[in-house]
């Protein structure tokens, strides 16, 4: 693919009878730096993998405000779909050590303060912050819908391996 440049442009008055003209560039391809590739989760549900798909586009396409307000509502739908309940946000999340370890919970507000701040506030968190807060909700992700599936294929495998080495005489597994 070939790498090209639009640019668009308006004018906007300035002052009596003065004009300036604004101009803004649109590079095709966007560049690779600071991408973040999406990471697959074989059992999240699907309403969940779409939010989480358009939080990776928003924040590789620096959107930051929509960013942050999709990882409030993928916390808010983890939620829902682990059937945790609470009047507010606040109370999901704390509600959420049925599921996860205590001291992460505790940890989690920090997703209603980002969402807070970019939905009510109109004030986007910096890089840094969504991306260790990116960081964060996919390793959540991973121990609620990733892990256990990971975890059984391993067995599977090993259970081929350990029949395969008894059907044909080998010797025992040593591990």
């Amino acid at each position: 693919m070939e790498d090209y440049c639009t640019a668009d442009y308006m004018f906007s008055q300035v002052g009596d009878g003065e004009f300036s003209q604004e101009y803004a560039s649109t590079y095709h391809p966007k560049p690779a730096i600071g991408f973040r590739p999406d990471k697959r989760f074989h059992k999240l549900p699907p309403k969940l993998k779409k939010l989480y798909d358009e939080v990776i586009r928003a924040h590789n396409d620096k959107l930051h405000l929509l960013c942050s307000a999709g990882l409030r509502g993928l916390i808010e739908g983890i939620c829902a779909d682990k059937n945790i309940s609470g009047g507010n946000l606040e109370k999901k999340i704390d509600g959420m050590t049925a599921v996860l370890p205590a001291h992460i919970v505790e940890n989690l507000h920090g997703f209603r303060f980002i969402g807070n701040d970019a939905v009510h506030e109109l004030e986007a968190p910096t890089e840094f912050e969504l991306t260790l807060a990116l960081d964060v909700i996919e390793d959540v992700v991973n121990f609620l819908y990733a892990l256990d599936y990971k975890v059984s294929l391993l067995e599977k495998l090993k259970g081929k391996e350990t029949r395969g080495k008894t059907k044909g005489g080998a010797g025992t597994d040593k591990s």
